[in-house]
């Protein structure tokens, strides 16, 4: 719910994004903000959701897969629906294609594409 900080939810997130074998202090060091903070968010004790900015921090080293969209949801600073659409929007964004192979009928050329992201396959099939 846009506007409303999930504490349990924030914090079942940010336990996730810390992963293991890392420590609390290890991804605190990582994010560059203070591992009593990430502490206290973990322990639902923090009133006020983290900023955007901290919360940039935080999914840029989270692990298992954690996003900055499912933070900015948790912490009330999005809706669900937008977060869903930023995910995706994501996903289609950063996927690659292990190997796209086209035929140029024209030329009769053979243009093999591998790990190219999907934004650069239209480019390079053109």
């Amino acid at each position: 719910m846009l506007g409303y900080f999930n504490k349990k939810a924030f914090a079942a997130l940010l336990l996730k994004a810390i992963g293991k074998p890392r420590t609390l202090n290890q991804y605190g060091r990582d994010c560059g903000i203070s591992g009593s903070y990430i502490s206290r968010l973990t322990r639902e004790l923090v009133s006020k959701a983290p900023s955007a900015e901290i919360i940039k921090k935080l999914a840029a080293h989270a692990a298992n897969g954690v996003s900055y969209y499912q933070f900015m949801e948790a912490a009330g600073h999005i809706s669900a629906n937008d977060a869903e659409k930023f995910i995706a929007e994501e996903i289609i964004q950063t996927a690659t294609i292990k190997e796209i192979v086209s035929r140029d009928t024209i030329g009769g050329r053979v243009k093999k594409i591998t790990d190219l992201p999907t934004g650069d396959i239209k480019e390079q099939l053109q």
